[in-house]
């Protein structure tokens, strides 16, 4: 009988875990409201093509034409309110959004197109602490960015300004190349903001600390299961 119970109850805590995962997942999927404004953002860009089948070079035209859109239809640097949803519907009626407002609408245009995307947080380390310690201090230098998978590799895009992480030859460049970031002359144009270059913790995956970022505004932080698995 003891055995019975101790099976239900873990069945019991595994369902909520489960529960809390699945509901607390940040999806990258529009909603019906997004697709009303969809073709502002996809201005200039073929809604027929392929991303695998282009070049990249041709790629990289079609990523910048996003990032160009999203920064003319959300020119100002504001945040949208805790608690509320931050779609491209949002971003548009707002008509500003923070580094975390603008990332996210860039990935799920991404993904709409065919593309793999993944969410950055970056944490300033000048002092050379720990992962959990500038994690958990409160207003503490920090910067969230998008990294796309192009044919030639991951590719930093950056939601505040028009640059994408392209090195003096070309090459994308991901936050995973820790060397290439010591030194800003190997970009072209270089890095808009010192973080980038300076040295910092990477956090794939997660968009909020305080959980109110995505529905449903708990405590529980808001992520991305998928975009988690990169940090292994």
């Amino acid at each position: 009988m003891l055995k019975s119970k101790i099976s239900k109850w873990f069945i019991l805590f595994i369902v909520v875990v489960a529960i809390v995962l699945t509901t607390h997942n940040v999806s990258k999927r529009f909603s019906k409201f997004d697709l009303f404004v969809l073709p502002l953002y996809l201005e200039g860009v073929s809604i027929h093509l392929d991303v695998a089948d282009l070049s990249f070079d041709e790629q990289v035209l079609v990523i910048k034409k996003l990032q160009t859109n999203m920064l003319r239809i959300a020119p100002e640097d504001k945040g949208i309110p805790q608690g509320r949803r931050r779609g491209i519907s949002e971003l548009s009626e707002y008509t500003h959004g923070l580094c975390f407002d603008k990332s996210y609408a860039l990935e799920t245009l991404l993904e709409h197109l065919g593309f793999k995307t993944r969410h950055v947080s970056i944490y300033d380390n000048p002092k050379g602490t720990s992962f959990l310690k500038d994690f958990s201090t409160p207003g503490i230098l920090s910067h969230a960015c998008t990294e796309v998978r192009t044919k030639a590799g991951w590719m930093v895009i950056d939601p505040n300004f028009a640059w994408i992480a392209l090195d003096t030859k070309g090459n994308p460049v991901s936050l995973e190349s820790e060397e290439m970031w010591k030194d800003s002359n190997n970009f072209s144009p270089t890095p808009p903001y010192p973080v980038y270059t300076q040295d910092h913790h990477v956090l794939y995956g997660l968009y909020s600390r305080h959980g109110q970022f995505f529905w449903p505004y708990s405590f529980i932080p808001d992520y991305n299961l998928r975009g988690l698995l990169y940090n292994l």
